[in-house]
């Protein structure tokens, strides 16, 4: 189940990448009054006029390396995709509840920003603004935003080395935003019951455990992180010339204002964990084996 209250609908604003900026003959000095998105510069991929002496030595490592490309190809232009932004899956038979709302106001400047994991091409960010609730029983649930894709190939005259920019190019679009059922067979764990043991050598950070083996009743968990959200995807393409997958990133900032709640039943032990090196919206809820 979904429910939407609109606040307003602001539209897509778009950052340059590193490929753009270079093709355009600036320099990394000239970047001290912008914002530009660069992975490898920023682990959480916006940069500009705060960059720290570390930060601005990986521009200009990366900026001299990138002075040779030149753009000989456009593979597709605006292709539409749809952005992850939120998985909900319940510890059956209970339920989980995932809200945000952005009525407080230190949520003002909450928003999602979407870009290229490689680095090199450009992002675009929107403002959040309005309020979501998803509620997950039997069936998980989703919720996704949409985004656009421009993909242009480069080349290096002397060596052939091929690069591809990849812009998440949403410039001018307002918010559009969808929320679909995922089958139970979905679940990362839908097919066995692991241990916290396993959880952990398989690649899983546990960030959480509910020992409820010993109650007979449900127990309600509320889960708030105040930190930056941050996770990658693959998306795929129709475009036959284009090497895809290509693996985008997204980042959600200045939020304080998501929350899930989960009924958990009473009778096993359970894990609230994610996969290592990411940090979604939502942990993934996993009832462990031996409760």
């Amino acid at each position: 189940m979904a429910s939407h209250e609109t606040v307003s609908s602001p539209a897509w604003d778009y950052l340059p990448g590193l490929l753009e900026l270079v093709e355009q003959g600036l320099e990394p000095v000239d970047l001290a009054s912008r914002d530009f998105i660069a992975p490898q510069v920023r682990s959480t991929g916006l940069a500009g006029r705060d960059l720290t002496p570390v930060e601005l030595s990986r521009l200009e490592r990366v900026w001299n390396w990138l002075r040779g490309f030149r753009r000989d190809a456009t593979l597709c232009e605006r292709e539409p995709i749809w952005v992850p932004l939120a998985e909900i899956w319940a510890a059956p038979p209970g339920k989980a509840e995932f809200t945000y709302t952005s009525s407080h106001q230190q949520e003002l400047r909450a928003e999602i920003t979407v870009f290229s994991a490689a680095g090199l091409g450009g992002a675009s960010k929107q403002k959040l603004s309005s309020a979501v609730k998803l509620t997950a029983g039997q069936s998980g649930v989703a919720y996704d935003t949409r985004a656009f894709l421009t993909v242009y190939k480069y080349t290096q005259a002397s060596t052939s080395e091929v690069l591809h920019r990849v812009d998440v190019d949403c410039a001018g679009e307002v918010g559009e935003f969808r929320s679909r059922n995922l089958s139970p067979n979905q679940h990362p764990f839908a097919k066995r019951t692991p241990t916290e043991a396993q959880l952990r050598k398989g690649g899983y950070v546990v960030s959480r455990l509910e020992r409820c083996a010993d109650r007979g009743e449900s127990t309600d968990v509320t889960l708030k992180d105040e930190t930056i959200g941050s996770w990658k995807f693959e998306v795929a393409s129709s475009i036959a010339s284009i090497p895809l997958p290509f693996k985008l990133g997204a980042t959600c900032e200045n939020t304080t204002s998501f929350e899930t709640k989960f009924t958990l039943p009473g009778g096993h032990d359970y894990a609230f964990c994610t996969e290592r090196g990411e940090r979604p919206l939502v942990p993934l809820c996993v009832a462990l084996a031996g409760g």
